[in-house]
């Protein structure tokens, strides 16, 4: 990071900007989960505006053919949001609960 090592960084497979769902989607595409199936992610999360990276878990749950529940267990640990994917297209809602479950 600005041309040093960050070993603390090693093992991030995606990046995740806090200032945007956007993010979220790539891993979401990547995965390619089918309905019911649930899968982490380390993602160098990098909070705006203090610039700060940090490593963070991240778990995603498909809960049918357009609806991902994304959970950050790590840099904002408990923080929920429900990805929808209307009709295959890359148009995303994202509702954001921190520290509650989302229904």
């Amino acid at each position: 990071m600005n041309g040093s090592s960050r070993s603390d960084l090693d093992g991030c497979d995606e990046v995740d900007l806090s200032i945007t769902p956007f993010c979220n989607m790539l891993v979401i595409k990547r995965l390619g989960l089918a309905p019911g199936s649930v899968a982490d992610a380390t993602a160098l999360y990098l909070s705006f505006p203090d610039l700060t990276s940090v490593p963070s878990r991240q778990r995603y749950e498909r809960l049918d053919a357009t609806t991902v529940r994304y959970v950050d267990l790590g840099a904002v640990r408990g923080f929920q949001a429900v990805h929808v994917d209307s009709l295959a297209h890359s148009v995303h809602r994202r509702i954001a609960v921190s520290g509650l479950p989302i229904v």
